[in-house]
């Protein structure tokens, strides 16, 4: 076995979480999570957050790059993210991450390109000012 199929088990014996009710958390047949478990199969990056929120721990602890087994809650950053874009990009589906309420919680939005060169303008006009005011 592997350091994630070895937290997985660990995870869900310490949460007392069957895997039908993993299985339902995470929107998958139970069949897909024993394979996860197994180490029959590996699950996507979507899955792996699903699966992490859903036990309440971090996806590092799962993959082994924590030991700790922190609770999602611990140790979340707001991180900024600067992404170049063609200029014919109209929108930006983005995946994240957020923690609330000590939860994990997984977002997906779709992001106008037009309202993030409208906040531009209005961070560049407001910098502008206070350097005016200075």
């Amino acid at each position: 076995m592997s350091v994630y199929t070895d937290r997985l088990t660990e995870m869900l014996e310490r949460r007392g979480m069957t895997q039908r009710e993993l299985a339902d958390k995470i929107d998958k047949t139970e069949v897909s999570v024993s394979r996860y478990i197994s180490g029959q199969r590996v699950p996507k990056a979507t899955v792996l957050l699903k699966i992490a929120q859903a036990l309440n721990v971090q996806a590092d602890y799962l993959l082994g790059n924590d030991s700790r087994g922190g609770t999602c809650a611990e140790g979340w950053r707001r991180m900024k993210l600067t992404i170049d874009l063609p200029d014919t990009t109209t929108a930006v589906s983005v995946t994240y991450v957020y923690a609330e309420d000590g939860e994990m919680m997984l977002a997906n939005r779709l992001i106008d390109t037009a309202d993030i060169d409208r906040k531009k303008e209005e961070q560049d006009e407001l910098h502008s000012s206070e350097r005016q005011a200075d």
